[in-house]
């Protein structure tokens, strides 16, 4: 058994530095054209697997894990598995193969580029300090231990001052290009939209050959897309790192706003108030 885990562990462990992510300015349409223009200009078959899921990202005050260029994120993943088997049996085109699933986990970046996968459970009932916090209580209460020991390792001391940050939702579109059942070329393409900034952006992953990206318009960004998210979200909301760090500052300083605020709507109508009265008694 606990080779059986050892085994799933360095399974999941080993993060995919290499892997490149792009930024487009076209849309997911325009995107999946000139996909599809590039496998039959090519004579490749396409694969297409559809993924939804929800990502919650969590750092502390400090975003020790940003500075580390890591994560920590709850993730859930929905997925549609479509076979577009066209090219090899036209046939097939109307007879559509989907798989349904829902699947749950938190997942650790840590600085040594470690990505490890802890699974999920709902419990009912609190045992712990840890079942109080919104994301340990998450993990499975046989794997918490395991994930807390490696955030003290690496330099996250006290894993219940992990606090939310944002969420984002995306749509995921992974097209295996397949040509003789031996050469194939993966792209994924993602639609995000985040919680905390009205816009849409597109960002595409594992894309080969070069000839495509080419073609796409592709602007090449960090690997590590908690980063990439929470740039952006600094760009829309300069004072977001204030709020992260000092939240009860933030707090005082808006109640001490509105304070001033009410004061001062009260202090004009009551003013204007009198000023029509004292008019009306003369």
């Amino acid at each position: 058994m606990i080779f059986v885990l050892s085994l799933l562990i360095l399974n999941i462990s080993l993060y995919a530095s290499s892997t490149e992510l792009y930024l487009s300015e076209e849309n997911s349409s325009s995107i999946d054209k000139k996909i599809r223009a590039f496998a039959d200009e090519h004579n490749y078959t396409i694969a297409l697997k559809k993924e939804n899921s929800i990502e919650v990202y969590f750092d502390t005050s400090e975003l020790t894990l940003s500075t580390q260029n890591g994560f920590v994120k709850y993730q859930l993943e929905s997925e549609a598995l479509a076979q577009n088997l066209t090219r090899l049996k036209p046939s097939l085109t109307k007879s559509k193969k989907i798989k349904k699933s829902y699947k749950e986990s938190v997942l650790y970046l840590s600085k040594n580029k470690t990505l490890l996968s802890y699974p999920v459970k709902h419990y009912h009932t609190i045992k712990s300090i840890e079942e109080k916090h919104s994301l340990l209580s998450l993990i499975k209460r046989a794997n918490r231990e395991d994930f807390m020991s490696k955030l003290k390792v690496n330099g996250i001391e006290h894993p219940l001052r992990l606090k939310y940050l944002f969420k984002i939702s995306k749509s995921t579109q992974n097209y295996q290009l397949l040509y003789s059942n031996k050469n194939k070329i993966s792209i994924v393409v993602n639609h995000i939209g985040f919680e905390l900034i009205e816009k849409d952006i597109i960002t595409i992953e594992n894309i080969t050959p070069i000839e495509i990206t080419k073609e796409l318009n592709l602007t090449e960004i960090e690997n590590n897309p908690y980063l990439f998210y929470l740039n952006n979200i600094i760009q829309e909301h300069p004072y977001f790192i204030t709020k992260v760090k000092y939240p009860y500052l933030v707090e005082l300083l808006n109640a001490i706003f509105i304070s001033l605020f009410l004061i001062l709507f009260f202090y004009i109508f009551s003013t204007l108030f009198f000023i029509n009265f004292s008019k009306k008694t003369l």
